[in-house]
């Protein structure tokens, strides 16, 4: 992994992306002129060449970042997952303390309206 990477951020990397390509354009401009030496000539040539090696580095940049941003993102999606699991949870322990707090007595539940019962020993 290029150190670059850690020491520039995503917006100083669109940036310099965008000047390179500039400086990459006025360069291949340059290539046309009539009146350009050999030296010259060379010396762009060389020139466009580091541009270009520094356009690879930065678009690996530019992809290293976008990649954690999406990684954070699904992060951040799974723990809101995990919130609404946890709220869910809560809400049931909510539920049993209440169930488990009231008092059970013998009497709670009136089995004479309970449909079995009902069905087998009639209504009265």
């Amino acid at each position: 992994m290029s150190t670059t990477i850690l020491k520039i951020t995503k917006e100083e990397v669109q940036e310099e992306l965008e000047q390179n390509y500039k400086q990459q354009d006025a360069i291949v401009e340059k290539f046309g002129w009539p009146e350009l030496t050999d030296a010259q000539y060379l010396a762009a040539e060389h020139r466009l060449k580091e541009c270009q090696e520094r356009e690879a580095i930065l678009l690996r940049t530019k992809d290293f970042w976008e990649q954690l941003d999406r990684g954070l993102d699904r992060l951040i999606a799974k723990k809101g997952d995990d919130k609404k699991i946890l709220k869910q949870k809560k809400a049931m322990e909510e539920i049993n303390q209440k169930i488990l707090q009231k008092k059970w007595t013998p009497d709670a539940i009136d089995w004479t309206k309970d449909s079995e019962y009902v069905r087998m020993f009639g209504d009265s």
